[in-house]
């Protein structure tokens, strides 16, 4: 009996061809393609995880030296500045404070002059040296306490200025001219007040450079009075000299300047405030640091040393590159940077690790403060 042919092969439409491509192979090349892409994106752009570190932070706190009054604050919050800027202005002394010890150094000179020695009074030559020298300490003493007195005429010129420009009315402003008339009369009695210190302050300072001048030209013979004045007497005039000079320190304003170029971070004070000595009025920060801050976790897998290179790597999207080198090593397991540690089950562990400071590549544009990828390299 004859076989029967064999029938021809239905062929299968694309439809069900694709399908079983899709159900067979597709999940096995997605898997592996994913496999593929999750190596190449930790070998280049994934820091090991016990190795963190941060570019450091630099900041500058300025603070006063005495206690006073901050009388003006030349700049404002995220400013940028230059080393060398004057921030701010400190009154050191306190005006009351300032009288009394003016008027205690005026009766002690009062003092010394009704105590003169009888025996120095009948000669002329000596009394006029000893009494032009306590009229120079007089003079000096009424300078000091005009200088006093102009610092504060000028921070009240200065308040009174700024409220003006504040009221941003004039004269011929319809409504309100009461309050615009008021502050410019205000304005102009703190420039008068001020003027008329200024002028007066600029004449004691003339009178006591002549007197002072004319002592210094005296002749080696007429200087020799000095030296023949009792002793006694040269001693409390020399002492009242000390204090005259330690007195026109403390009233001498103090200029605030930048230590570093940077912005300002933070305004601890304003203006009118009292600040002690010591006490944080401005936060600077630096605008580039060149060195990265590191922490290694435990277990430590390798042991760093100086000028270990290191591959630095910034977080930002171009992905910048460089090599820096191991420029410190600590001695001793420290407290890990908060920011530096990654979300955690328990975020308030603490954790460990050995600190290390890294020099940070000229190519890295990497802010202070910000977090940097960082791999150990074999030489």
């Amino acid at each position: 009996m004859d076989k029967p042919d064999k029938l021809p092969r239905i062929p299968s439409p694309p439809g069900t061809a694709f399908r079983e491509f899709r159900i067979r192979f597709l999940p096995a090349l997605t898997f592996a393609a994913v496999l593929g892409a999750t190596a190449f994106t930790w070998q280049d752009y994934v820091s090991p995880s016990n190795f963190v570190g941060e570019v450091e932070a630099v900041r500058s706190i300025i603070t006063s030296t005495q206690p006073g009054r901050l009388a003006e604050l030349t700049v404002n919050h995220l400013q940028q500045v230059n080393a060398g800027d004057v921030l701010a202005r400190i009154l050191p002394a306190d005006p009351k404070l300032v009288e009394a010890q003016v008027s205690l150094t005026r009766a002690r000179l009062i003092f010394l002059r009704e105590g003169v020695d009888a025996r120095v009074r009948q000669q002329n030559n000596r009394i006029n040296f000893t009494q032009l020298k306590l009229d120079w300490l007089d003079q000096r003493v009424e300078l000091a306490a005009l200088k006093a007195r102009l610092s504060q005429l000028e921070a009240e010129l200065i308040r009174a200025r700024r409220a003006y420009e504040g009221v941003g009315l004039t004269l011929n402003s319809p409504s309100n001219n009461n309050v615009a008339f008021g502050s410019l009369a205000e304005l102009q009695l703190a420039e008068a007040d001020y003027n008329s210190a200024l002028a007066e302050t600029t004449e004691r300072q003339r009178l006591v450079s002549e007197i002072e001048s004319t002592m210094t030209q005296l002749t080696p013979d007429e200087v020799k009075l000095n030296e023949e004045i009792p002793a006694a007497l040269r001693s409390a005039v020399a002492v009242q000299e000390q204090e005259l000079r330690l007195l026109e320190a403390q009233l001498a304003p103090i200029t605030l300047t930048a230590p570093i170029a940077g912005v300002v971070a933070v305004i601890h004070r304003r203006n009118g405030e009292n600040v002690l000595a010591g006490e944080p009025i401005i936060t600077l920060s630096a605008l580039r640091s060149d060195r990265v801050v590191a922490f290694i976790r435990q277990p430590l897998n390798f042991e760093p040393t100086t000028n270990t290179v290191i591959e630095v790597r910034s977080r930002s999207l171009a992905r910048t590159v460089g090599q820096g080198r191991v420029l410190a090593v600590g001695s001793q397991m420290e407290l890990i940077l908060p920011e530096l540690l990654a979300a955690r089950a328990t975020p308030n562990a603490l954790e460990y690790g050995l600190p290390i400071l890294i020099s940070l590549p000229p190519e890295i544009t990497a802010k202070p403060g910000e977090i940097v990828d960082l791999l150990p390299l074999e030489e």
